[in-house]
């Protein structure tokens, strides 16, 4: 992706969240005006203008005659290609486990070609990171280690980059390698301030712990992200099921 884009789209959590729920409204069909876009991804009308603005002035978003707002194809393109190699980074044992994983959850299994379980698996994809962003997502992680503290998913879509802190986060738990201020600064691109507020607020919340070596996920807390994980999935059909076996299969042949 362009650098102009990918530096829009992590320059917030908002301009992440709007550019998401767009690509969602690509595939689904569904309208959005701004009312109804600023309510789905929890900014005011003034934030989202000047959110919109940007995206208007950047060819990331377009308005039709009704002042309906979408996402512009080319935009749309450029992101499922730069998703389908971002995925071509996993190696050949993950790919293989991961098909595994998919096909086990099925009833039954689909025969598709590549080519739909790779269209398939990239507008699921969108749709789910999308959903997972919404105002008025179903399934949420509730965890709430201490009373009237922020649960997980609250703390997930606080700012623009514990989405990917989250998983840095699980790597440290499942590893066992605890992950440093440090580290994240530098995979993540922010500050040390902002690290340790985000690191701090889960601690806080009791879903982070601390170290001598360095910070990861609660055993709790783990535990309810891989199961909130398995709920999401046993939702998806056979044939969804299918094309997610199917396309982690292929890259695993890819390799």
């Amino acid at each position: 992706m362009q650098t102009s884009w990918r530096s829009w789209c992590f320059h917030s959590r908002a301009r992440r969240d709007f550019a998401l729920v767009l690509l969602a409204q690509r595939i689904s069909g569904e309208e959005y005006n701004q009312k109804k876009l600023a309510f789905e991804i929890s900014v005011t009308r003034n934030t989202l203008k000047q959110i919109l603005t940007e995206a208007l002035d950047l060819g990331i978003a377009e308005l039709d005659e009704n002042n309906c707002i979408s996402i512009t194809e080319h935009f749309f393109e450029i992101y499922k290609l730069s998703y389908i190699n971002e995925w071509r980074l996993i190696d050949s044992e993950s790919a293989c486990l991961l098909s595994e994983a998919f096909d086990s959850l099925s009833t039954r299994t689909i025969t598709l070609s590549v080519e739909d379980a790779i269209d398939k698996t990239l507008e699921l994809s969108i749709l789910s990171r999308a959903e997972s962003v919404k105002q008025d997502r179903k399934l949420k992680v509730e965890l709430h280690s201490r009373p009237k503290e922020m649960n997980l998913s609250s703390w997930v879509i606080s700012n623009t980059f514990n989405r990917d802190l989250l998983l840095l986060l699980m790597s440290a738990s499942i590893s066992g390698d605890m992950i440093k201020i440090s580290q994240i600064m530098r995979r993540l691109n922010v500050s040390r301030n902002s690290a340790k507020q985000s690191l701090f607020s889960g601690m806080d919340s009791g879903f982070v712990k601390k170290s001598a070596l360095g910070f990861c996920f609660t055993d709790e807390a783990l535990s309810a992200y891989i199961v909130w994980h398995e709920e999401v999935f046993k939702s998806y059909s056979d044939e969804l099921l299918s094309a997610f076996a199917i396309f982690h299969s292929q890259l695993a042949r890819d390799k």
